[in-house]
């Protein structure tokens, strides 16, 4: 697992409640730290249990501080070899990035740690309407200038380092358990208003549209490929959701299944999120396109008032005008996300099996798992990311003339893609061609490997797109020729998510590259 690790390590942390029970007080606050752009999964650098969340925030932060600081100055050793240390960034929910800032929280007057705008209280929420407030600076934080945003000093002033560039805006909590659901949430559960061609107001969807949704996303489950951990499910099990099911229709799945069911200019709207947030996850697209999204997300906090009601400007929808600044820092959104660290969080939970000594419990196994992590990165041999893995033979696929009598399989791994000639994970586009459903895998003198695939005869701009859509990949097709190409598997291309259009019409599909982090 060493080995994996860049001579440079940029660590990014963690910190975050966990509750252990449903029926006790008692919870964990983990300080959790992972190597950006290493494979290894993030590991625990501090552990705290009690019925509360700390209530020293010196005590809960200073033995982490001097070892920070201490790594800062004169790197670690890892197997031998020296290797020099610097902090990428912390990334945690708002609450905890408030609790560990020592700054006033999400419901507070002053609540944006991005901005110095002040809060308006509306409907009993405080919400952020402005998206052109100054925005405050790290100098600025440790001189604690604006004493109604402080409520005192914090450990982590002694790291030297940006207590304001340096924590990231986390698109877990913020855009995908946040926007995204409160989005959802209103559709369902919101009031009941009218509306009218000329001031299209967004309301509650009737019994009838919301059955269809569900029926939409149940029918999308099983074209969704093996890199999603969920399948599409009944808006009924919305408050089991998990944050990558919101990912997932944020990104690939509401723009297919919101159209015709959403008010054109609601639709439109939540498109405007949808595709800010797609360039942000792209590590293609978000440098090339960042101030783009950044209009895109500020368009859409703008006309929150407006198609809902000014008490929509909550915190969470308000920091998508920070968003894009964040990216330009630090990278793609999956690259400083709490995704990564929610699944340790889960890990950590698992180690408790009973009410007492928990803290004991959570240590010995954590302990127990990094020296079978150890042993197991010792013993294993390194495997080729490059070489192609066939399976499933079979023998009645279609096949061009120059290629029969090839040995045909059903699946092929590649790297981490896994591709199939099953539905779901059949879909690729490749540069200079443009999308192409494979339709059967063949091996040549057990080597070469080849993708036999058709493509589409029409491709246009998805519909509704507040930009052209085929800028960043995103297309609407429809015609499957039925002329077989031959595409070496070893040619640079990306798979794709491709799900059938609304449209009654055969063969209409809506494909989408994908973006977001599958690893």
């Amino acid at each position: 697992m060493s080995c994996s690790l860049p001579t440079h390590l940029q660590l990014q942390f963690n910190i975050d409640g966990l509750p252990l029970f449903k029926s006790s007080a008692r919870e964990f606050w983990p300080i959790l730290c992972q190597v950006k752009g290493a494979s290894a999964e993030p590991f625990v650098v501090g552990l705290y249990c009690g019925r509360t969340k700390p209530q020293s925030l010196e005590d809960f932060l200073n033995e982490f501080v001097a070892d920070i600081q201490a790594a800062l100055k004169n790197g670690v050793v890892v197997n031998g070899s020296d290797r020099t240390v610097a902090i990428h960034c912390f990334v945690c929910d708002a609450p905890a990035r408030a609790f560990v800032k020592n700054v006033k929280g999400h419901t507070g007057y002053f609540g944006c740690d991005k901005c110095t705008q002040e809060g308006d209280y509306v409907e009993n929420r405080m919400t952020f309407p402005r998206v052109d407030a100054p925005l405050r600076t790290d100098q600025q934080f440790e001189c604690q200038t604006d004493e109604d945003h402080h409520r005192g000093s914090t450990p982590l002033l002694a790291l030297g380092f940006g207590l304001v560039s340096g924590f990231a805006l986390d698109y877990m909590h913020l855009v995908c358990l946040g926007v995204t659901r409160k989005l959802l949430m209103y559709w369902l559960t919101g009031p009941i208003r009218r509306h009218d061609r000329d001031h299209c107001v967004a309301s509650r969807l009737s019994a009838t549209l919301v059955s269809l949704l569900s029926q939409r996303l149940v029918a999308l489950s099983k074209f969704i490929p093996k890199e999603f951990a969920r399948k599409p499910r009944p808006v009924a099990d919305i408050d089991r959701w998990k944050a990558t099911e919101f990912r997932t229709f944020l990104l690939y799945v509401g723009p297919v299944v919101l159209r015709g069911i959403l008010p054109d200019r609601v639709y439109k709207h939540f498109l405007l999120l949808s595709a800010g947030i797609t360039i942000l996850c792209s590590a293609q697209y978000c440098v090339k396109f960042n101030n783009f999204a950044n209009q895109l997300l500020t368009q859409f906090v703008q006309q929150c008032k407006e198609i809902y009601s000014p008490s929509f400007l909550v915190y969470n929808v308000h920091c998508l005008v920070h968003l894009a600044a964040d990216v330009k820092r630090f990278g793609p959104l999956d690259t400083f996300s709490s995704f990564p660290f929610e699944n340790q969080l889960r890990f950590i939970k698992r180690h408790v099996r009973k009410g007492a000594a928990q803290l004991p419990q959570a240590i010995r196994r954590i302990a127990e798992r990094r020296q079978i992590a150890v042993c197991a990165s010792l013993h294993d041999a390194p495997r080729s990311q490059s070489d192609c893995c066939v399976s499933v033979e079979h023998a009645g696929g279609p096949v061009t003339e120059q290629l029969r009598g090839a040995r045909q399989f059903l699946q092929l791994r590649l790297s981490k893609t896994c591709l199939s000639v099953a539905a779901g994970d059949n879909c690729i586009a490749v540069k200079g061609i443009g999308p192409m459903l494979v339709r059967n895998i063949v091996k040549v003198h057990d080597s070469e490997v080849f993708l036999l695939c058709e493509t589409f005869q029409r491709s246009n701009d998805m519909p509704g797109y507040p930009f052209p859509s085929a800028s960043i990949g995103c297309v609407s097709v429809s015609g499957v020729s039925r002329s077989l190409e031959a595409v070496r598997a070893t040619t640079s291309f990306m798979k794709c998510v491709c799900l059938p259009d609304n449209n009654p019409a055969a063969e209409n599909f809506v494909i989408f590259p994908l973006f977001h982090n599958t690893g």
